[in-house]
């Protein structure tokens, strides 16, 4: 997901998080999960990326705690569910509806990890 965000990381960062664009953020990821690119969200505004961006990052911080008490499964998914619909099953599970666990963090100096991806890589 860092992928999706990157391009746009310098204009969400300065987005305040408001919680009525929260509804926006799951039509959203309802939305991705039927069409699983970046692109998908080019036309949401950025109340929304912001909330989207907020639960991307408090989620990265759960699955690095659990794997910090040694715990390496957040979730299973069917075995049988194909390759290209793992990402959008993840985000409606992990995502969409998310109540926050942590409070609400100024992003205006996140940076993103550099990517390991194929820059040709695109989700599908």
């Amino acid at each position: 997901m860092n992928e999706i965000f990157r391009p746009h990381i310098h204009k969400i960062r300065t987005i305040p998080y408001r919680s009525r664009a929260e509804k926006a953020a799951d039509r959203a990821l309802e939305h991705f999960a039927w069409a699983p690119e970046s692109t998908t969200w080019a036309e949401i505004n950025g109340s929304t990326w912001r909330v989207l961006l907020e639960r991307h990052q408090q989620i990265l911080v759960m699955a690095s705690a659990l794997e910090a008490r040694g715990e390496r499964v957040m979730t299973h998914l069917p075995d049988a569910l194909p390759d290209g619909a793992r990402l959008p099953a993840l985000t409606l599970l992990w995502l969409h509806g998310m109540q926050l666990p942590f409070p609400v963090r100024d992003r205006s100096r996140l940076e993103l990890p550099e990517s390991g991806l194929d820059p040709s890589f695109r989700l599908q």
